[in-house]
């Protein structure tokens, strides 16, 4: 009995050591099978039978709206600014993604808004690969901002707008108008503890304060852009003014710029008369009476470039009016590369309809997110020069016009 339960027990661990090492081997087959699957025998998470690059091409070569409403510029445009950049060594194609397609993935981000999930099932990358080349673009077109944000023409001539427009509509009166400066709020998405700084005006909304200059092409010649929302108006200029790292464009002696009534009335910087009617739509309802009010409807319509190049700024790339969650650097640098882009298409003169729709002198832009006007004044004889000013064009346009009834 003795034997036999001895030789049963020796049978009972054979059969345990059998059944272990079986079972080793069947974990270790499946982890076989799964790095097989995994790294061997990969299955792509999206299907490569009509890759980002073909449907770039087909983009480009197919009808020119195809083009303009995934990213907003014409064909020629886009294949112009790719070339800009990978001229200069600022983007280069990679073993799969081209500068076209790289040029894309930003364009249409800003030009639509999609997040990244959405350009990975459109173009068929991974979130990393469209995540990269969207800030490789955007630093690259920064980086071209300070030759594309500038002057094209001399400040100390008189602007083609202001000697023929309308038929002398402005001219003499405003020949020494350089162009028109106003600031205006772009939706910023910051952390809660933030908000406070960040919301402009009586609006629940976090935006940034970005103050503009442009000409009368509708061109940027100026941007300063990183503010917070609550920040005024004059403040910024000041800052642009003061800072000598800003470069700002200070009008040459004798010259201006147009500006609203929320910037003081100071030297290079040409306000409307405060409390009388300003606003076009209100002469479009009834006539300037008196010649303050004929001084501001011209002022107004001479000023309203500025609104109409950030109108056409925003409809362009509506990702400026809701910022995604990006750090606030990445915020404010699409904020120059929609301006670069703006400039370039106008540079390239290649109209497209959004160019065409704003390109009228009295096309109101609605902007929105805008904070509220408050008046800032300059120093007493700043105000002072700038008022001789004021009133020296005022009764010139009155006497050509024989309006001078109060």
């Amino acid at each position: 009995m003795l034997n036999f339960t001895c030789h049963f027990s020796r049978m009972d661990t054979d059969e345990d050591a059998e059944l272990e090492i079986n079972l080793i081997i069947m974990v270790l087959l499946e982890r076989l099978i799964a790095y097989e699957a995994s790294y061997l025998n990969k299955q792509p998470v999206h299907d490569q039978t009509y890759t980002g690059n073909q449907k770039v091409f087909d983009m480009l070569h197919g009808h020119w709206r195809v083009c303009f409403d995934t990213c907003r510029v014409m064909p020629e445009v886009f294949m112009k600014l790719c070339k800009l950049l990978r001229d200069k060594g600022l983007a280069k194609s990679s073993r799969t993604v081209s500068v076209e397609e790289q040029m894309r993935i930003f364009l249409q981000t800003i030009g639509h808004n999609d997040r990244n999930r959405s350009m990975q099932d459109t173009l068929r990358h991974s979130g990393e690969t469209i995540s990269r080349y969207f800030n490789q673009i955007l630093n690259a077109i920064c980086a071209i901002a300070p030759e594309v944000i500038c002057n094209r023409e001399p400040l100390t001539s008189v602007p083609n707008h202001i000697l023929h427009y309308g038929g002398g509509k402005y001219y003499p009166f405003f020949k020494n108008c350089i162009g028109a400066l106003d600031g205006t709020h772009v939706h910023a998405c910051v952390p809660s503890e933030r908000h406070l700084a960040f919301r402009s005006g009586r609006s629940k909304t976090t935006t940034q304060n970005v103050l503009g200059v442009c000409d009368f092409q509708m061109r940027f010649t100026f941007v300063c852009a990183g503010w917070e929302g609550t920040a005024h108006d004059s403040k910024v200029l000041a800052h642009a003014v003061y800072n000598p790292d800003h470069n700002f464009p200070l009008p040459p002696p004798n010259k201006y710029y147009v500006v609203d009534a929320g910037y003081p009335n100071r030297n290079g910087f040409l306000a409307p008369y405060r409390n009388t009617r300003y606003h076009l739509p209100d002469f479009q309802r009834a006539g300037p009476r008196g010649k303050e009010e004929l001084f501001n409807s011209l002022h107004s319509s001479l000023r309203n470039v500025i609104e109409r190049s950030f109108g056409i700024l925003k409809k362009r790339f509506p990702i400026l009016n809701l910022m995604p969650n990006y750090p606030y650097r990445t915020q404010v640098k699409i904020v120059v590369a929609a301006i670069v882009i703006h400039n370039f298409i106008i540079d390239q003169k290649i109209n497209d309809e959004l160019t065409n729709t704003y390109e009228d002198e009295m096309f109101p832009p609605s902007e929105g997110l805008e904070g509220e006007l408050t008046p800032s004044r300059a120093s007493s004889s700043d105000e002072s020069q700038m008022s001789a000013v004021h009133d020296a064009i005022c009764n010139e346009i009155a006497a050509a016009h024989g309006n001078t009834r109060r």
